[in-house]
């Protein structure tokens, strides 16, 4: 049923690969457990009164406790001022119902690429469970106290660590310069009571559309996409094709 194919190019000393399936999906497939025991569900939202987070909530533990590895590892996707998309991962800090938190250098890239324009995505993807989120929204800047809080409960090493990298996605000479920076602080600041660089904070990402997926070992994959309506606190629900 699955076929692959290389295909070498020495002129280019390139690879170029193809297949009716990718490998990862083949993998992912494997790796699932609810598929090797098969026992995959229709996933389906009836009621039209399904909170989006608590369904996020839901997901989102059974990563856990499948065993993924940093589950809230999230995909942050900005629009640069030459209008070209920009990726990175960074972790979820926490979520509800005003949104999805994120913390961050305020000096760095993605920071800049809020200030200029707010629209962001986020995306999840478990392949323990062969389950998806993605999420699409305005960021904005908690406030000084919530960044605090984050700040505080950080161990020591990293409260040092956010101190050394005022300057994130600055071009250093080598490893070397962060590492002495590091050594340095740390003798400097080890044992006292540190505060929040002003430099350092967080974001919440304010959803306008969260969108469910589910794989299955056909093509048809469940899409459930919760999209925000103007003027009320509720959500249409619509299902998408796959």
């Amino acid at each position: 049923m699955f076929s692959s194919c290389y295909k070498f190019s020495s002129k280019l000393n390139q690879r170029y690969f193809y297949t009716n399936y990718p490998i990862n999906f083949i993998a992912g497939l494997n790796n699932c457990k609810e598929m090797n025991q098969n026992k995959v569900s229709i996933f389906d939202v009836k009621d039209k009164d399904t909170n989006p987070f608590d369904l996020f909530k839901e997901w989102f533990d059974a990563a856990k406790d499948a065993g993924v590895v940093q589950p809230d590892a999230m995909v942050l996707s900005t629009v640069k001022s030459d209008h070209t998309p920009s990726s990175r991962f960074v972790l979820l800090s926490g979520f509800d119902e005003n949104g999805f938190c994120f913390r961050t250098n305020y000096s760095s890239d993605k920071a800049s690429a809020i200030e200029k324009n707010p629209n962001v995505s986020l995306a999840f993807y478990w392949n323990l469970i062969r389950h998806s989120v993605r999420i699409e929204g305005t960021a904005e800047k908690l406030s000084s106290e919530e960044s605090d809080k984050c700040f505080n409960n950080l161990p020591e090493s990293f409260q040092i660590g956010l101190h050394v990298g005022e300057h994130q996605s600055s071009v250093i000479a080598n490893r070397k310069v962060m590492e002495d920076k590091m050594d340095k602080l740390t003798k400097e600041l080890s044992g006292k009571k540190l505060t929040r660089p002003n430099f350092w904070g967080g974001y919440v990402v304010k959803p306008k559309s969260i969108e469910f997926w589910k794989g299955h070992r056909d093509w048809i994959a469940d899409r459930i996409l919760f999209t925000k309506e103007v003027g009320n606190q509720g959500w249409k629900i619509q299902r998408l094709t796959s």
